[in-house]
Order: structure tokens, then sequence, then C-alpha cells
């Protein structure tokens, strides 16, 4: 199976993050159809020579979550977390929620990022200028002392969705098709967007 995606105002058809002339490979293919309003029903129509539909509806948007958890049990030590890009100070290994929240408050990040979770897993949650994005992971440069290989895991256990992206597959054979973006309470034709399957 492979990506691609369709941003309605260009129209463009987005295999991953490269973009493409408008083929696509035989086969299933994953559409993410993007710039539709969110929270909003839509009928996507794959012409041929036997039109089929698919329901979907665009997404409210999603607020990433990162978890960072402490491993292999250090008996001392700090590190210091650089998240969307921006360095905190130095977080001591058993720091709380409250005093994790506090460094990160000190820098551009106060406001957009909330730390919950516990001590030894944290979590950030992002919002404000992050709201719906797919953040970058965060990274740590750690000083523990003590402890088996100890490290901060950082996982995405929910990773931010823009609003207004709806995804759906189809199957295609060889041929060319038109695939057609319809609102379905009011019939507006968002996208149409020809694609050859080869």
């Amino acid at each position: 199976m492979s990506i691609a995606t369709i941003h309605y105002l260009s129209m463009n058809v987005r295999r991953g993050t490269t973009a493409s002339d408008g083929s696509v490979g035989t086969g299933s293919e994953t559409f993410t159809f993007t710039r539709l309003h969110p929270s909003t029903a839509y009928t996507i129509t794959w012409g041929g020579g036997s039109p089929t539909t698919s329901s979907v509806t665009s997404s409210a948007g999603v607020n990433e979550v990162q978890l960072l958890t402490l491993t292999g049990a250090p008996t001392s030590g700090t590190f210091v977390a650089t998240i969307a890009g921006i360095a905190i100070p130095a977080v001591d290994i058993a720091a709380t929620v409250a005093a994790f929240q506090a460094a990160v408050d000190t820098t551009a990040l106060e406001g957009d990022v909330t730390v919950g979770g516990s001590a030894g897993a944290w979590t950030l949650t992002f919002a404000g200028i992050y709201a719906g994005t797919n953040v970058a992971a965060t990274t740590t440069v750690n000083t523990f002392v003590g402890g088996t290989s100890p490290n901060v895991v950082i996982t995405t256990p929910t990773p931010g969705v823009a609003p207004g992206s709806a995804t759906a597959t189809h199957t295609y054979s060889a041929g060319t098709y038109t695939i057609t973006v319809t609102d379905t309470a009011n019939g507006l034709v968002w996208s149409t967007q020809s694609v050859t399957a080869a």
C-alpha cells in the first residue's frame, strides 16, 4: 500500500512527501485529503468505468501527545529536553509534573505545551501554536548516575492531526480515473483530480 495526498486548493496528488505527476500504483492506494472543513462529511467518488463512492468525515484536529519515560533506573541526574526545537532548562530525574512544567514555562513554549503524567513518565501535550500539528519528536541530553543504560525514551502515543483532513483507500487497476470530493450536506464539489494508475 502506498500513500498519496490530495490538497483541494492545489489538487496535487502526493505519495508520502514527494510530489508526483498524478500517477499512482495499481492495487490498494490510501489517499489523504487536506484543507477540508473540519468535522464535515464528504463523499468521495472514485471515477472510472463503474464509479464507486466512499463516505468520510474530516477530522476536528488532534493535539499531539508525547511520552517521556525514564528507563534504566538511574540513581540521580538530570536531562535537558529539546521540545519542538526549543531546549528547556535541565530537569531532575525525580521532577514532579509541576517542576517539569516550570522548566517548560521559562521558554517560548509557555502556554503551548502542557506537562502531565507523573515523575518518570511525563507527557507533553501540544496546543496553542502547535494545535493539530505533527510535532518533531522531543530529544534529550542526559547526565545520569547509576542504573543500567539509563535513558529517556520518547514515544508519541497520540500523533497530531491537522483539522480538516480525511483518509480513504481505493483499489485501482490500470487506467485513468477522476477523484471527486463533494460536501455531502450541500453537494458542493471541493476537488476534482485526475490520476493515472499504472
